[in-house]
């Protein structure tokens, strides 16, 4: 669709395009002109104890659904419970997993740098996928408790959520039986 032939098109985009753009220079002169009102509002003091109740209630929820699942944990997780090692990327990590080889079929580990990114692009990153004894998700179920317990405590709180999550998710995209 050329403009050419839509002349109404190319005006109306034209002043789409410049009211847009005046609209984000006022903003950025507003925001020049009255820096110091906006950061007395943005950064007032607030009280930090719900957000604190609500750290330790997170921490509650994830030590109790780990605690839940842990007479399971070598059953959902390893390669001698529910699914084989072989199995798991075929089931679960279908997409994220294309490139890689299994070992039998294809030379073990990624294929390419484009595998490689589709696997850190899928979401459905787990250590899981590629060391799943029982001896290691023992240590990986420990790992998760303890930043669970530190949580709940308040011990490094600053890293302790992205390190549950870390830790979480992966237990989740080994095994969606869980």
């Amino acid at each position: 669709m050329a403009a050419a032939s839509y002349p109404e098109l190319a005006r109306a985009s034209f002043v789409l395009t410049t009211t847009f753009g005046v609209a984000l220079v006022a903003i950025v002169g507003l925001v020049v002109i009255h820096r110091e009102a906006l950061r007395r509002l943005l950064l007032r003091a607030v009280d930090p104890r719900p957000l604190g109740l609500l750290r330790v209630m997170f921490g509650l929820c994830l030590l109790l659904g780990a605690l839940e699942v842990a007479p399971l944990n070598e059953y959902l997780f390893s390669d001698e419970g529910l699914l084989p090692s072989a199995a798991v990327p075929q089931v679960y990590g279908k997409a994220a997993l294309a490139g890689y080889g299994d070992g039998v079929r294809a030379p073990a580990g990624f294929d390419g740098g484009a595998s490689l990114l589709q696997y850190v692009t899928s979401g459905r990153w787990s250590l899981l996928y590629f060391w799943d004894s029982p001896t290691f998700v023992r240590g990986y179920f420990f790992a998760f408790v303890l930043a669970c317990a530190a949580m709940v405590v308040g011990w490094r709180v600053a890293g302790l959520g992205a390190r549950s999550s870390v830790r979480l998710g992966p237990r989740h995209s080994r095994d969606m039986a869980s």
